[in-house]
């Protein structure tokens, strides 16, 4: 049976089957509050625990820490490395072990274990590197950051082998699955465990905000901003040993390592060895077992592979549109002037592209393929001009993705019906026909659907009403709507719940209703993923906009560019 979103929160809050840290953790948390701890109080409660005290002695020692002189005892250790460094040691073992359990009874999260280890490892050193004063901090909140996967995977492993099926093994947009599934992701999941086991608020901060480097950046708590950067970096190194090179992962890392920390390629290649390398010493050492992972050099092998086969595609593709090129004046100068606009659009298309290509060069690499397929198509109408001017839009478009909207709308409304049911809420929807299919990364729309659509649910509540209407509108100030005009796709997502509210739905409407911009951590809890979901729409060009009806309810607007290719709607509505 489906729980709620309430349900799974209330769930956490009382540790029902969930994960429980060891006493000697809580208890070394709770005394390092108190400026009057000492380093023997803090020795005899790790002592207390003969497991953790072993593995204390035999990590501390290892090569992963690499000290030059043996530490016998607890004493000894935080006499030399500090009582911050064996705390946050303590708590690492203490995850690291809840972690081996549960992969080890559930194979299906071996990825995420791997992932999980990757991840911290490789954070730990980039906060090394840059001289962070607590590298050992980054290691914690690496472990830490996708803890929320093992509680929605406890609550229900068949519907979240579901979600790993969807999100086709990390390639796609997890949160969005998990919301549509669940109700919320493995990061609010995540932080309520993270806020019942008392962690500190950087913990809680970073699990939250790991993958959204945009909402990291006007964050005004420092601490929980670079932090995340660590562990937004490591997942990416986690991706690329676990996943594989695909040939943008790692320029991705570099660039940017480069942009947030200056870091200087050599030194990333040499952290990515390093990462390998701890790893290996740190299963030796924490007897955490093998993983299956690649060695850094196949990584490296594999990533200039697939570097020199996008230079070769680029290369060919830059040759034939060289060859389209040469030929353009013949063309023009032989064809009628009705069939130089559709050519020359190709034409002037191709070369705006080649003019940014020094700066967006592996992003273009699937464009300039589609330049060459249609410079191929145009050569071969040379005596078919009638057809030529037959041709839609979707012919001339270059881009790497035309996304079907109301296929991905119908999809996350099938997702969601299941949760919907449980919760008494009627949706109904009416989506404008034709749907205009257009340029747009479905897995970061998707997430900002899926926020949006939530937000709706829980302003509506049990027994409350949700409609979503599509339409196609001109831009406001423009004429009459002409075919090849620009327009936009509205999607409306409005909300009727009950007459009176709860105190849970009042509170998210006062936070709503709030424009300001949200630069702390405890306002980004309470706004509840709009400005996520601002932040992709606005990626798009488009934006969201939050109306309220008389009775206070919400209608979420979101409006996105398109260019309409087909016969212009006969009444074509005018955007507000």
């Amino acid at each position: 049976m489906l729980m709620t979103r309430e349900e799974i929160l209330d769930l956490v809050s009382k540790m029902d089957n969930l994960p429980r840290l060891p006493q000697v953790a809580i208890k070394l948390m709770e005394i390092s509050m108190d400026d009057q701890t000492s380093a023997k109080d803090i020795a005899d409660i790790v002592m207390e625990d003969p497991a953790i005290t072993a593995y204390l002695l035999k990590l501390i020692n290892s090569p992963f820490y690499g000290l030059r002189e043996k530490i016998t005892t607890v004493s000894h250790g935080i006499a030399l490395l500090g009582v911050d460094v064996v705390k946050n040691v303590v708590l690492s073992l203490a995850v690291l072990d809840i972690m081996k359990n549960k992969a080890a009874n559930s194979p299906a999260l071996r990825n995420y274990w791997e992932h999980s280890l990757y991840t911290a490892i490789a954070a730990r050193l980039f906060a090394q590197q840059i001289g962070y004063p607590a590298p050992e901090k980054a290691f914690i909140a690496g472990l830490l950051a996708d803890l929320g996967s093992l509680i929605l995977w406890g609550i229900d492993p068949i519907l979240y082998k579901k979600v790993l099926r969807k999100d086709d093994g990390g390639r796609g947009d997890r949160s969005a699955v998990e919301k549509a599934f669940y109700g919320l992701d493995h990061t609010e999941a995540g932080m309520a465990l993270a806020q019942v086991w008392n962690l500190p608020e950087e913990y809680v901060g970073v699990i939250s905000l790991h993958h959204n480097l945009d909402i990291l950046a006007d964050l005004e708590d420092e601490t929980i901003k670079t932090l995340g950067e660590f562990v937004h970096l490591g997942s990416v190194v986690a991706s690329i040993f676990i996943l594989g090179e695909d040939g943008f992962k790692t320029g991705y890392l570099k660039s940017v390592a480069s942009s947030l920390f200056s870091l200087q390629v050599k030194v990333i290649d040499a952290l990515l060895l390093r990462s390998s390398r701890q790893l290996e010493s740190l299963l030796v050492d924490a007897d955490l077992g093998p993983l299956n992972k690649k060695s850094y050099f196949k990584i490296l092998q594999d990533s200039n592979k697939k570097l020199g086969e996008n230079n070769l595609r680029l290369t060919r593709s830059l040759m034939e549109h060289e060859r389209m090129k040469q030929v353009r004046e013949e063309l023009l100068a032989m064809v009628s002037e009705d069939v130089k606009s559709p050519l020359s659009a190709i034409i002037g298309y191709s070369s705006h592209l080649l003019d940014d290509l020094p700066a967006k060069r592996s992003e273009l690499l699937s464009q300039l393929q589609e330049i060459y397929n249609s410079g191929k198509k145009s050569l071969s109408m040379i005596n078919e001009w009638t057809k030529l001017m037959e041709m839609e839009e979707t012919d001339l478009q270059v881009s790497p993705i035309r996304g079907d909207m109301g296929l991905m709308l119908t999809e996350f409304l099938e997702m969601v019906a299941a949760r919907v049911q449980k919760k008494g809420i009627k949706i109904t929807h009416d989506f404008h026909s034709p749907m205009p299919s257009f340029p747009f990364d479905e897995y970061k729309l998707g997430h900002a659907f899926i926020n949006l659509l939530e937000l709706a649910m829980m302003l509506a509540g049990e027994g409350g009403e949700i409609s979503l209407k599509s339409d196609v509108v001109t831009i406001p100030g423009e004429s009459q709507p002409q075919t090849g005009q620009k327009r936009l796709f509205e999607l409306c997502i409005e909300e009727h719940g009950p007459v009176s509210d709860d105190s849970k739905r009042t509170a998210l409407r006062s936070t709503l209703k709030q424009p300001e911009k949200i630069t702390r951590f405890s306002d980004h809890l309470n706004d509840s993923g709009v400005y996520l979901a601002r932040s992709i729409i606005n990626s798009h060009g488009g934006q969201v906009k939050i109306e309220w009806g008389r009775e206070g309810n919400a209608a979420f607007i979101v409006q996105l560019p398109i260019s309409w290719s087909s016969e212009a709607p006969a009444n074509p509505v005018s955007a507000v």
